[in-house]
């Protein structure tokens, strides 16, 4: 079934240039001089590659309905191949009180200032 990519690597070895094969043939390799936008159209993502259709659909979703307005968003990262692009949800009003308290949105920054700090020499 085309439409049931298998999970085919490993999550512990994925590195930044991580593609899946050809989504026309698994059996080729993508290309390396193809451009990122001919990648993205042409290849099974990485995420796919490693956790496969069905499960990443299932991760997706989970995502969606715990994370909706993206807050936890990385490179390569569940959910972050989904189109950002998608109507903004409602926000409240002034009157309306924030569902998110003081500590969790705190919380949140520390966590991902912690993963700039931490990723900060790989990047440079």
């Amino acid at each position: 079934d085309k439409t049931k990519f298998p999970s085919v690597f490993n999550a512990n070895h994925a590195g930044p240039l991580l593609i899946g094969p050809l989504k026309e043939d698994w059996t080729k390799a993508c290309p390396w001089e193809w451009t990122l936008e001919e990648r993205k159209e042409k290849c099974i993502s990485s995420q796919e590659a490693i956790y496969g259709t069905e499960l990443l659909k299932r991760l997706e979703a989970i995502k969606m309905a715990v994370d909706p307005n993206f807050m936890f968003n990385c490179h390569d990262c569940i959910g972050n191949n989904l189109d950002l692009a998608k109507e903004p949800q409602a926000k409240p009003s002034a009157d309306e009180p924030s569902s998110a308290s003081s500590a969790s949105v705190y919380a949140a920054a520390a966590a991902i200032s912690a993963t700039v700090i931490l990723f900060l020499p790989i990047l440079n």
